[in-house]
């Protein structure tokens, strides 16, 4: 499930919460991603940034819940980039916002 909170949330920020909704959705349902999911888990992968900035400390723009309401990811649309922060992990997803999500 994706949580929205800016009243107006950048296109990017948007679909990278969907594609991950999608994913994390049909993992749930059957074990097994599709083709896309193993794509975009790959690609969102190689945008992981070890020790990246800091969380920022206002309301993200978009967050991925699991089906018990767990924080997956929780997103924030910069001047030029999208960071995607993990609970508990050290580090972010760094996408830019004008990047496109595998096909």
């Amino acid at each position: 499930m994706v949580v929205a909170f800016a009243a107006v949330a950048p296109e990017t920020v948007t679909r990278l919460a969907a594609a991950y909704d999608r994913c994390l959705a049909a993992v749930d349902d059957d074990g097994r991603p599709d083709a896309f999911c193993l794509r975009f888990a790959a690609w969102l992968a190689e945008r992981w940034r070890s020790g990246g900035p800091p969380e920022p400390r206002e309301l993200p723009n978009a967050v991925n819940l699991d089906r018990h309401g767990v924080d997956q990811i929780r997103w924030y649309a910069g001047a030029a980039v999208v960071r995607g922060f993990v609970p508990g992990a050290r580090g972010c997803y760094l996408i830019a916002l004008d990047e496109s999500l595998p096909a």
